[in-house]
C-alpha cells in the first residue's frame, strides 16, 4: 500500500538511526532520482556536530511548523 509520496529534498532513513531502533519504513522508488546515502557513524557525526539538527530532522518527518527552513 501506499502511504504517501516524496518529494526532492525529504529524507527518510533518519528515525531508526536517531532512536536507535530498527527501520520503520521501506521506500521504493517509483520515478527515477538520485539517492544520497551515509552509513549510520557518519550519519550520527553529522547530527550531532549541529546542535538541534536531529530533532530537527525528526520535526521534518512530522511536519512541524518552519522545520524545513
Amino acid at each position: 500500500d501506499l502511504l504517501r509520496t516524496m518529494t526532492s529534498g525529504e529524507v527518510f532513513g533518519e528515525i531508526g538511526l536517531l532512536r536507535a531502533t530498527t527501520r520503520t519504513a521501506t521506500v521504493t522508488a517509483t520515478t527515477d532520482g538520485a539517492l544520497l546515502a551515509l552509513d549510520g557513524a557518519s550519519f550520527l557525526d553529522l547530527v550531532s556536530a549541529g546542535p538541534g539538527l536531529a530533532p530537527r530532522l525528526l520535526d521534518l518527518r512530522h511536519g512541524a511548523p518552519g522545520a524545513a527552513g
